[in-house]
């Protein structure tokens, strides 16, 4: 591969983008196939959204994480058909000086499911959580086909309101045991995966009457002590955390910034020797 072009890349958040794992899997890249190149972190507040992204002009490509994947949509010329479908952007791409507003959330988990053996379509999906990275998930379930996507949250109000955008059906979340016996797929879009950070829903998850033989995929990563695998383990399922996930989403912002096509074992080489 040429090592002519500098590409300028990075990614835009809050001061947690500081700890993102998104520098130090696309420099594995660029350094692996010769490519020069730098991603930086962005830490950036609220207020400064609009200043960013009108920064960002002079780069090649931006992610963007928590919390301005909405924010920045008034910021940007053009929305890419998934992010105007979810109503939220994870890459950012300058074609020309052109900011086009994409979203790779959503291929990225189903590239996830894809790894590990799980074929949504004509299945039953539990998603719990009601957070912006919810929105990605439900269009990607509804897009491949699922059967019946259910989704919970403690707030029935944000899980009913989320459910209707996408047709998927709202779950009180004093119900989720009812729904665990027919979940194949069992997806976390909440914040926590440790018991020290929820022991009450910790102690819930691991009792959940889930079936053997499905998978369930926790979109957080970093916990050692992971109350859903646990629970996934406990009733002979496969389980995914969110380092694979991230992997696959951010080899899809790589192509639409580049055009190269990164096998994803390159992705998984950089998170090889990841401890939180």
């Amino acid at each position: 591969m040429s090592a002519e072009r500098f590409y300028r890349l990075g990614i835009l958040g809050d001061e947690r983008a500081r700890k993102s794992l998104s520098p130090r899997m696309h420099g594995h890249v660029l350094a692996k196939h010769g490519l020069q190149g730098v991603y930086v972190a962005l830490p950036t507040p609220p207020e400064l959204v609009g200043q960013a992204v009108a920064e960002a002009r002079a780069m090649d490509g931006l992610n963007v994480t928590v919390p301005h994947k909405a924010a920045v949509i008034e910021f940007l010329d053009e929305l890419a058909p998934l992010a105007q479908a979810i109503g939220a952007v994870n890459t950012i791409i300058n074609q020309g000086g052109r900011l086009i507003g994409d979203n790779t959330d959503a291929g990225g988990f189903l590239d996830a499911l894809a790894h590990g053996g799980f074929n949504p379509s004509g299945k039953t999906a539990l998603v719990l959580g009601a957070g912006g990275a919810s929105r990605a998930l439900l269009w990607a379930l509804k897009s491949a086909g699922c059967a019946r996507v259910l989704l919970s949250a403690r707030r029935d109000q944000a899980a009913q309101a989320l459910a209707a955008d996408f047709g998927a059906q709202a779950l009180a979340w004093a119900a989720i045991e009812d729904a665990c016996p027919a979940a194949e797929l069992l997806v976390n879009a909440t914040a926590a995966s440790s018991p020290a950070e929820a022991p009450e829903l910790a102690r819930r998850i691991l009792a959940l009457p889930l079936p053997a033989g499905g998978l369930t995929l926790d979109i957080n990563y970093g916990r050692a002590d992971n109350f859903w695998k646990a629970a996934a383990l406990a009733r002979d399922r496969a389980f995914s955390d969110g380092l694979t996930m991230l992997a696959l989403q951010a080899r899809r912002s790589f192509y639409l910034w580049t055009g190269l096509d990164i096998p994803a074992g390159d992705y998984f080489e950089a998170l090889e020797d990841y401890h939180a």
